[in-house]
């Protein structure tokens, strides 16, 4: 076409272009473009070509929308440690971790690492931009001064921690049990040693549970028990594992077992009635009568006579052939 024609168009003004039969995509109805700006034959067709060119691959890639959203951080990632009392860490991480889920979520932070506990205390990961990181730290460390708070005021017995876990038990049964009798709340704090077992509720009963505590860790004794010391060794026997040997004994005889094996021997403590606590005595002798006469273990050292020496042939070589011709003679042979 001549200069200032658009295809299909004879001189400038007559007829309709091609550009007015077929209208550019997202032209509103005044003929307005993107931008609001109205296509027009004014100017160099070179010109109308420039602004109106519709079909040009930049104009279609910012009309698509992405394939899949992703996200745009404006401020650098840092990380950062918070340490926190080992025996705290479960309040933290919460069931399930939904604590830290919660952490995460309030702060914006997007990692909280509770997973290395090789050290006491424990360092938690936090990461995210700067802000996050301050209020996930400022989350956690409310979380650990409120578990220290809550306890001002609470009477409190002490319980050397290497027999902390008589007053537990097993997952705990040991400390609900009492908790339930005594119609108190108790909350055992690992950080020290010995252990503080703070208990709460009235002051009668808060009596109860410490004399209870303290009798179980065979702090005190109690004169309605009985006591027996055995050597130290069998208490793996007696006990069983994970205690299921001591707890058969109270099954059968009716009596209530504590073994105290922390000192240089094996205390153990009967409770029930006097029926019952001659059974369960009846029943710990004779276990530890069967294992004290069971035969010691071979020792690693020292001649055997019911070995009897290997005597080598003397035409079968004591050492490995030395080269491969010397491996072909001795197979020959």
């Amino acid at each position: 076409p001549q200069w200032g024609q658009w295809p299909g168009q004879g001189a400038m003004g007559g007829g309709e272009s091609s550009w007015q039969q077929q209208p550019p995509p997202y032209e509103d109805s005044g003929g307005r473009g993107r931008g609001g700006r109205r296509g027009s034959h004014h100017g160099s067709g070179y010109q109308q070509h420039q602004e109106f060119d519709w079909n040009d691959d930049a104009v279609h890639q910012q009309d698509e929308p992405p394939d899949r959203d992703v996200p745009v951080f404006l401020e650098p990632a840092i990380e950062e440690f918070v340490p926190v009392p080992k025996a705290l860490l479960g309040k933290v991480i919460g069931k399930q971790a939904q604590t830290i889920i919660e952490i995460r979520e309030k702060s914006g932070a997007f990692k909280v690492d509770a997973r290395d506990q090789s050290s006491d205390p424990c360092m938690v990961k936090v990461a995210g931009t700067a802000e996050a990181v301050k209020k996930a730290k400022a989350l956690i460390m409310e979380m650990v001064n409120s578990t220290k708070v809550k306890h001002t005021g609470s009477d409190y017995v002490e319980i050397p921690r290497a027999k902390i876990g008589m007053v537990i038990g097993l997952k705990g049964a040991q400390v609900n049990e009492i908790q339930n009798q005594t119609g108190t709340k108790i909350d055992v704090d690992f950080e020290s040693d010995p252990c503080k077992c703070f208990i709460k509720g009235e002051p009668g009963n808060v009596d109860r549970a410490k004399k209870v505590l303290l009798t179980i860790a065979m702090q005190i004794e109690d004169d309605n028990s009985e006591y027996i010391d055995l050597p130290k060794a069998t208490s793996g026997a007696l006990i069983g594992a994970q205690g299921s040997r001591v707890r058969e004994f109270q099954d059968l005889s009716g009596a209530r077992i504590d073994v105290d094996k922390t000192g240089p021997r094996c205390r153990v403590r009967l409770t029930g009635q006097p029926s019952q606590i001659a059974h369960a005595k009846q029943l710990i002798m004779a276990e530890v009568e069967s294992n004290s006469n069971k035969p010691p273990p071979p020792a690693l050292s020292g001649p055997n006579p019911n070995l009897q020496t290997m005597v080598i042939p003397a035409h079968q070589p004591t050492s490995f052939p030395a080269t491969l011709s010397e491996s072909i003679a001795r197979a020959k042979a």
